[in-house]
């Protein structure tokens, strides 16, 4: 058995509860696409909802989530942190600019 496929079969025997000799006795005339349909399912029916949840507790579970969600919710704060984040561009941008022209011997008039 592949290593990839012997994988899949260990999730798929953590998941419903059967031994590998049993999901290899189960799918020895199935395909690999049969295979990884019916695991699937098995994911999904025992663990369908956890996206929801997940979803639900974001800003719980991670913290950037609650930043996230704040500026979903404020147009302002993401255009003023936009124009504040362009602003630290140019400031570096324009310092490199004339470093560059220094090292290139190009002369500035600023």
């Amino acid at each position: 058995m592949r290593p990839e496929i012997a994988n899949l079969f260990r999730i798929y025997s953590a998941v419903s509860g059967k031994t590998i000799k049993q999901l290899e006795d189960e799918f020895a005339e199935s395909t690999i696409k049969e295979f990884k349909e019916s695991l699937a399912g098995v994911l999904i029916a025992k663990y369908g909802s956890l996206s929801y949840h997940l979803a639900y507790n974001f800003n719980r579970i991670c913290p950037i989530g609650q930043r996230i969600e704040e500026f979903l919710h404020d147009r302002e704060a993401i255009h003023q942190t936009l124009r504040e984040g362009g602003q630290k561009a140019r400031e570096i941008a324009s310092e490199n600019l004339k470093t560059i022209k220094k090292l290139m011997g190009m002369s500035t008039f600023d």
